[in-house]
């Protein structure tokens, strides 16, 4: 069956004005809506025969667009609804019904639902879409899966990752619906660094030239690192008439399998260090004790600014090296400031600056946060108090800020 249909209005009536003339019938049979795609393999190609799952959420309410700074969606309740092969073209074609995009739940029937598709055969590799859609097809693009590892060498203290990644053009060339929003690509690729159940680390990747240094500083004294490449991409679809409206909208994850990395060795002068800030827990400070899941900094969002956090160290230290993971900000392009003092204050050297960090609020708002590391002057004294100033906006939340020897 072509997935090539009249909109869904127009089907709707085809279907009400048929029913009526034929049969005389005061019900209007349950359109069908589609779901379609092509699944490519790590070079772009189509791939025939590949397994995918189309899984609905039965849960009460669907929105799990907003999370704490660095915190994961809520995984929901998905149970599957179909499934299917990809053709010889790499072309896959899923059928739901108008009435499967209404979910029902104890306050009644709310409009539109969630989704997951998915490619997977089982292997480590993972292609996750999440999507809500409310009488509306689903055009998805491309669907791409790594078939092929990450692989990983050593360059004296760094490490040189490499991966073969699906190309932009042929996901590009695949895309239907509209990017989310208009300031940024439809596709970001990245590398992205794991210690647990810990993202410690993400830098960008370049689909076209993928080899990326990794420094030492990125893994800290983290254990158990464990790398590899993700894609994250969206878009979405919407029409609406005095009749009929309709939206479709997606968030496609795809990572490639996972690697084992050496532990890392750089343990922080400021592991432990005091911090301040306002609403900043009394006691040991959540920005230096290791922990890299986010922190909330401005709970109150429009009430409360903090543009500045300072750090208090246990003894003086000649700084070189700064690491900001897991950030969330509220403006793009922002960049952090880093200054020492020695006289508790009183005067101020700039060391540094993390940044810029390009659509900065854009990522905190899909992911697990901002990553950024910078030299610090080599030359400058030996300092025990610490600030970052945030050059614009606010500071929403932040994972770990380290400062090397």
């Amino acid at each position: 069956m072509s997935p090539h249909r009249p909109d869904a209005l127009l089907r709707r009536m085809l279907i009400a004005v048929s029913c009526v003339t034929l049969c005389g019938c005061s019900d209007v049979p349950d359109a069908l809506l589609y779901v379609t795609g092509t699944a490519r393999d790590e070079t772009g190609q189509p791939v025939a025969g590949a397994p995918v799952l189309l899984l609905r959420d039965v849960s009460e309410g669907c929105d799990r667009t907003v999370a704490p700074p660095g915190q994961p969606l809520p995984p929901g309740d998905f149970r599957p609804l179909r499934s299917t092969m990809s053709r010889v073209d790499g072309r896959f074609v899923l059928e739901r019904f108008e009435a499967e995009t209404a979910l029902r739940s104890s306050s009644g029937v709310v409009p539109g639902t969630c989704f997951l598709l998915t490619l997977d055969d089982g292997s480590p590799e993972q292609t996750r879409l999440h999507f809500s859609t409310y009488q509306a097809d689903v055009p998805v693009g491309s669907l791409p899966r790594w078939g092929v590892p990450p692989s990983a060498a050593q360059l004296g203290e760094a490490i040189q990752l490499n991966v073969l990644a699906p190309p932009r053009s042929a996901l590009q060339s695949d895309l239907v619906l509209s990017p989310l929003d208009a300031r940024f690509p439809p596709y970001e690729w990245q590398w992205e660094l794991s210690s647990g159940d810990q993202q410690i680390w993400a830098q960008p990747l370049d689909p076209d030239h993928p080899e990326a240094p990794l420094s030492a500083y990125a893994r800290e004294d983290f254990t158990g690192v464990q790398a590899r490449a993700h894609l994250a991409g969206g878009g979405h679809e919407a029409s609406q008439t005095v009749w009929d409206s309709s939206f479709a909208e997606f968030s496609l994850s795809a990572t490639s399998a996972s690697i084992p990395l050496e532990a890392g060795t750089r343990v922080p002068v400021s592991r432990g260090a005091q911090c301040e800030y306002p609403e900043a827990p009394a006691g040991p400070c959540p920005l230096t004790d290791g922990d890299v899941h986010g922190v909330v900094i401005t709970p109150l969002v429009g009430l409360l600014h903090v543009h500045e956090i300072q750090l208090q160290l246990a003894r003086p230290a000649q700084l070189r090296w700064a690491v900001l993971r897991n950030g969330s900000f509220d403006d793009d392009d922002v960049t952090l400031d880093v200054q020492g003092s020695r006289d508790d204050g009183a005067t101020w050297i700039l060391l540094g600056r993390l940044g810029p960090m390009p659509h900065a609020a854009h990522f905190a708002e899909l992911g697990p946060g901002v990553f950024a590391e910078a030299p610090l002057d080599a030359g400058a004294p030996a300092v025990d108090r610490i600030k970052f100033t945030l050059s614009s906006g606010d500071i929403q939340g932040l994972g770990e800020l380290s400062l090397f020897e």
